[in-house]
């Protein structure tokens, strides 16, 4: 009954948390600290507090089912997560003998990832556990914040405290999303003793990452809420250390280096955000130029980088590290902050509804380390990527999903941070007092708007992507004139938007702005026109680099140009499904040997299913392609898994394509026919 009791309570305090009154203040004290400090570079849109975005339909339901799922239990079934940033010693793969190392950045990241997600979801159980965490660690920092047996060690010679630096990072990120959620002053307190006087460290191997370099943001933000100079000078020093300059310089001059898959990709926003501070903005330039380039040389076709450990160029059987899901997140919504660039907003969509999904079994139960855009039981992947690992049965363990994903605990924590960050970032402020609706989805908004700040209430009704229609209830406290955008997307030549009488419609570029006196019941109707588009390009060699070249055999082939073509329909990318009896076993029986021919790809016809907020995912997808395609007899084999050349002729075949997070066997980078 007590325990009960404390749970009605908590339910009531984390709705009283995110009250309206105290989450538009909170926006209203950041957007002011972030466009009106004249220190400081005014970013182009500021994120409105942890809770003022809520997802509702399928999202409210895949967030309930993570927050019900793995992002509830992972603490449950492994001590890193139960025990990490405690203090209490436990056996685990690199802990060192004061409980720090490894295990504090494994479980930073679900930390991190469940905190926004309780606070989202109003989980009460989730909220109490996540608190009890977060609050050990602000007692300690509050206790002894250099003694402290869990936070800011500060040692530059010792690269294992560089790690922790690391690890200290992300943890603040938490603590700064948990400040955001309850408004306690008192973390605000702690990360204050953390980060005074405290030494970023160089980055400590080619590119830039796991290093000191990742406090930038939250030091950053912290000087943004409590206005502390010595914050910003720590900021600019840094910024004017010659090994940091000299880095910047080796960057304009050679560009991007393979590297570290996850730091370097987290990493290199970190010098557009020192333009914030200093005004270079070269700097910001060099971020821009450098995920460009990991783009165009790395990246897969369900949005995200591969990423065998390091970088690994473009091919069928290419992995991504769950790592660089969340990773790609939050960078691309830094820099679509900062620079307002609506691409940034269409790269997070790509990899969220394509790639994210597959991290996951379709229960939220179970996590998985890699996933490649072609994975069929015993095929591919032929051979191991790079990684801790070993064959099971016909895969290598890094596919399995599991509770834990695999013993290397990174990506079983980072998961949990993919869902939050794409909700809490849907909808964004602009420095002109409007709103931006940026990724799309059903949500309900709560913030203010106007040059008065009225509080406004935006309610988003859709079946997206599974449906092009998208209709926002617009419910001010009392009628406010206010400009409200929306973002079309990349993939979409054609719109229709109905914006109500009296409404001024104008458009730059990608961004539409509607502006009007906005009464309550006010509606705006977009409907995107979703179209299947055809991709083709061609695999490449992995880096030359001893990563590489020491690990898959297929890495030391430095001749591979094998044409792919890939199927999208709207935002999502389509595949060849494989049914499977669960996550880790294919049903027998079933073909994957077709090429297609982009022309006759292009006309596949679509077919619509209804869209059930329960089970959304399922093999049985609520969008399908019928495609003609091309049966053939392909051979792959470790080295050659995709044919060398057009295919010849084969014989006519009708398949059906589903959405690749649909499923977790499938083909979705296909051989090119002739």
């Amino acid at each position: 009954m007590k325990r009960l009791l404390t749970l009605v309570l908590l339910a009531i305090a984390a709705a009283g948390c995110s009250t309206p009154n105290r989450l538009d203040e909170d926006y209203k004290a950041r957007r002011k600290a972030s466009t009106e400090n004249k220190q400081l570079e005014s970013p182009q849109y500021v994120p409105f507090s942890l809770g003022a975005v809520k997802p509702e339909g399928w999202l409210k339901s895949w967030a309930d089912m993570a927050a019900d799922g793995i992002t509830g239990h992972l603490d449950e079934v492994n001590d890193t997560f139960g025990k990490g940033w405690t203090g209490e010693i436990f056996t685990g793969r690199g802990i060192r003998k004061n409980a720090t190392g490894w295990p504090l950045e494994q479980c930073a990241y679900w930390l991190d990832g469940a905190v926004r997600l309780a606070y989202l979801t109003d989980n009460a159980p989730l909220v109490e556990k996540i608190n009890r965490r977060l609050d050990i660690v602000v007692d300690s920092i509050m206790a002894s914040p250099r003694e402290s047996f869990i936070f800011w060690t500060d040692a530059p010679t010792d690269s294992q405290h560089r790690f922790n630096s690391w690890a200290c990072s992300h943890l603040a990120r938490a603590l700064l999303g948990y400040y955001q959620a309850t408004g306690d002053p008192k973390i605000i307190d702690a990360l204050l003793k953390g980060y005074t006087d405290i030494t970023i460290h160089p980055f400590i191997n080619q590119g830039m990452g796991h290093s000191g370099l990742a406090q930038i943001e939250p030091m950053l933000e912290l000087y943004r809420l409590t206005g502390k100079e010595s914050l910003l000078d720590s900021l600019k020093a840094f910024a004017d250390n010659p090994a940091f300059v000299g880095r910047m310089a080796e960057l304009r001059k050679n560009g991007v280096q393979v590297d570290h898959g996850v730091a370097i990709s987290e990493d290199f926003r970190f010098p557009a955000e020192l333009y914030l501070v200093t005004g270079d903005r070269s700097l910001l330039e060099v971020s821009q130029a450098g995920y460009d380039s990991m783009r165009r040389h790395h990246l897969l076709p369900y949005g995200a980088l591969s990423s065998e450990e390091h970088l690994a160029g473009i091919g069928s059987t290419r992995h991504t590290e769950t790592c660089n899901i969340t990773t790609a997140e939050w960078s691309y919504e830094k820099l679509l902050e900062i620079t307002g660039d609506l691409r940034y907003a269409d790269y997070i969509e790509a990899v969220f509804l394509n790639g994210a999904p597959n991290v996951f079994s379709r229960d939220m139960k179970l996590v998985s380390y890699y996933q490649a855009p072609n994975h069929v039981e015993g095929v591919f992947p032929a051979d191991a990527p790079h990684s801790p690992d070993s064959p099971v049965m016909g895969l290598t363990s890094s596919y399995f999903y599991r509770p834990f994903g695999h013993e290397v605990l990174c990506c079983a924590g980072n998961s949990n941070r993919i869902i939050p960050y794409y909700i809490m970032h849907m909808w964004l402020g602009t420095k002109d007092h409007g709103v931006l609706a940026s990724l799309y989805g059903p949500s309900r908004f709560n913030g203010v708007a106007g040059k008065r700040d009225v509080h406004v209430e935006i309610v988003e009704t859709t079946e997206y992507p599974f449906d092009q229609t998208i209709t926002f209830e617009v419910n001010p406290e009392k009628p406010v004139k206010f400009p409200f955008y929306l973002r079309i997307p990349e993939w979409c030549d054609d719109y229709d938007l109905s914006a109500g009488e009296g409404s001024s419609v104008s458009r730059d570029g990608n961004l539409l702005r509607i502006e009007r006196k906005w009464q309550r019941g006010d509606k705006v109707v977009l409907t995107l026109d979703m179209k299947v588009r055809v991709v083709t390009g061609h695999e490449t060699p992995f880096p030359q680099t001893p990563h590489f070249r020491n690990n898959r055999p297929i890495a030391k082939r430095t001749d591979i140009n094998s044409p792919y073509v890939c199927v999208y329909y709207g935002p999502m990318l389509m595949a060849l499904p494989l049914r499977d009896e669960n996550p880790n076993k294919q049903a027998e029986g079933q073909k994957w040997n077709y090429a297609l021919n982009p022309a006759k790809a292009a006309e596949a016809k679509v077919v619509r299913h209804d869209v059930c907020d329960e089970d959304f995912w399922r093999y049985d997808a609520p969008i399908a392609l019928e495609v003609e395609a091309t049966e053939f007899d392909w051979r792959p084999t470790p080295t050659s898994p995709m044919p060398e050349e057009k295919v010849k002729g084969g014989k006519p075949a009708k398949i059906v394509l589903t959405p690749y997070a649909s499923s977790k066997f499938h083909i979705s980078m296909f051989p090119e026919a002739e």
